[in-house]
């Protein structure tokens, strides 16, 4: 099962750190224009108990502060943690511009993260250093109480990515990213007692040409070595289904809640 809860494709270190960076500033305004979305998982994990207000919580993998800054506003304290410094520096701004004073980052990748410390919440949500059984269950070590991981549901994929992945690459995407079944029949093989929560929310996306270009040529150059061929591949394809240098889409953003408690 290694390597099972996140795609296998091999990944270029440089790359793949230049790009969040990069795209940090636009991840936060996504965020922000879904922030009701997002705000009502943490909602709903405060009206399970699993978030409490003495809550030390560690949010790995946290980007600009999707759920950092939802939850540093009704916990202790919440410890951020991202390899990319792009996203951290967005994350702490925005904590600051909210007189959010309990958030702290640790810039780490998940695999390299150590010490001693334990939060009374384990949170991850879409990580891409969730590659296998052993990073998954490496949450538990760091818990005291309780762990969180947020996965995709039905329909929340990125089907022009995978598209645009084909005409690139020559291959179909083999795409098994944060798939939910597979942790969650890992916990109940460990004797765990895992609750399931569905979150959807679907709406018409209409964003400019050049950005769906841009982000994609970006996105798909932690992969491969994007020439000039590969990228009018990408041009090409975008353009053909923008209409006036837009391309809109329906776009569901559809996640699910995997929480338990650990064992003492």
């Amino acid at each position: 099962m290694s390597g099972a809860m996140l795609s296998k494709c091999r990944v270029d270190e440089k790359g793949f750190s230049g790009f969040f960076d990069s795209v940090a500033e636009d991840y936060l305004q996504r965020v922000m224009e879904n922030e009701e979305f997002y705000r009502g998982i943490v909602d709903h994990l405060e009206r399970e108990n699993i978030l409490r207000c003495d809550d030390e919580v560690l949010d790995i993998s946290c980007g600009p502060g999707t759920y950092t800054l939802p939850m540093a506003k009704r916990t202790r304290s919440v410890s951020s943690l991202d390899p990319a410094e792009g996203m951290l520096s967005v994350l702490m701004r925005e904590a600051a511009n909210r007189g959010l004073l309990n958030v702290r980052t640790i810039k780490s990748k998940w695999e390299d993260y150590g010490g001693e410390e334990k939060f009374d919440l384990v949170f991850v949500a879409l990580s891409p250093g969730i590659r296998g059984p052993n990073d998954f269950l490496k949450m538990e070590r760091f818990s005291r109480r309780n762990c969180c991981y947020i996965g995709f549901g039905k329909g929340g994929k990125d089907s022009l990515g995978d598209e645009i992945w084909e005409q690139v690459m020559g291959e179909k995407r083999k795409n098994n990213d944060f798939n939910i079944t597979i942790p969650f029949n890992l916990l109940h093989a460990k004797g765990r007692k895992p609750n399931v929560r569905f979150f959807e929310k679907s709406s018409l996306s209409k964003e400019p040409g050049e950005e769906v270009i841009k982000s994609n040529t970006e996105w798909l150059s932690m992969y491969t070595k994007m020439d000039r061929a590969k990228k009018k591949k990408v041009r090409d394809y975008v353009n053909d289904r923008s209409t006036d240098g837009y391309y809109e889409h329906d776009a569901v953003l559809s996640l699910v809640a995997l929480y338990w408690e650990v064992p003492k």
